[in-house]
């Protein structure tokens, strides 16, 4: 069930953030991104094997490999149904962020201190977004792993640096502090592949086999030469 396994994931998720990231609270970023790291390794160590728990998981998809054909293109149903969710899961998020919570996780992101000042519970904040997005995060690996995404329809721990690799430009490309930044940058960063791998094949033997997954890096880095909070990221004010 879909909705049981967000719901574990994100509990699994705020109980990390309560061991391993509320007593960093006020501490560099720095501080944090090696934290989490530590994690990262953590998980991966521990789901290899240790208890004979199968690594793979198969999904039963509901619709198979059915599809529809739409001017002569065939659309498999599970590009639909990862249309809806990313859809969905924005929506959710934008409203989200228009709350009073939404707004709390915003002052917290922007300067830790200064919501401690204001009164605002920073440490339930953190548990909160933790907690959304493992949901999230556990969503979107379902989502990938459904044929004809992933290897044989299949979810295993293996599935995150993949996507973590594929996430990366586009959160950045967006803009760190920005919704709107992700989706967009996300049909920039995924248009772009497509055009690359159509258009740039006859020249596989100059560029290599995997140029298409550098095409996303090369882009994020223009963009960041030029605009270094991202193309809808806020800048930076600095007082003198």
């Amino acid at each position: 069930n879909l909705a049981v396994a967000m719901a574990l994931t994100a509990i699994l998720a705020m109980v990390l953030e309560r061991l391993a990231i509320r007593p960093m609270i006020g501490q560099p970023l720095f501080s944090l991104a090696i934290i989490t790291l530590g994690l990262e390794i953590a998980l991966r160590a521990f789901n290899s094997d240790p208890v004979n728990v199968p690594t793979a998981r198969s999904l039963r998809v509901p619709w198979s490999n059915q599809f529809w054909t739409v001017g002569g293109a065939n659309i498999n149903h599970s590009y639909l149904a990862a249309l809806i969710a990313a859809a969905f899961s924005f929506t959710v998020v934008y409203l989200f962020y228009r709350s009073r919570l939404g707004v709390a996780m915003r002052a917290v992101a922007f300067d830790q201190e200064a919501a401690m000042a204001q009164g605002i519970n920073v440490g339930r904040v953190f548990q909160i977004a933790w907690g959304i997005g493992g949901a999230l995060a556990c969503l979107g690996a379902v989502i990938y792993a459904m044929a004809p995404f992933g290897p044989q329809g299949a979810v295993s721990a293996d599935l995150h640096p993949v996507l973590a690799f594929r996430a990366l430009p586009v959160i950045v490309l967006g803009g760190l502090d920005s919704v709107i930044g992700a989706l967009i940058g996300g049909f920039i960063i995924g248009g772009a592949e497509v055009l690359a791998g159509q258009y740039l094949a006859s020249y596989t033997s100059v560029l290599g086999v995997g140029y298409q997954t550098i095409v996303p890096y090369a882009i994020m880095l223009g963009v960041l030469i030029v605009r270094p909070f991202g193309l809808f990221g806020t800048p930076e004010i600095r007082r003198v």
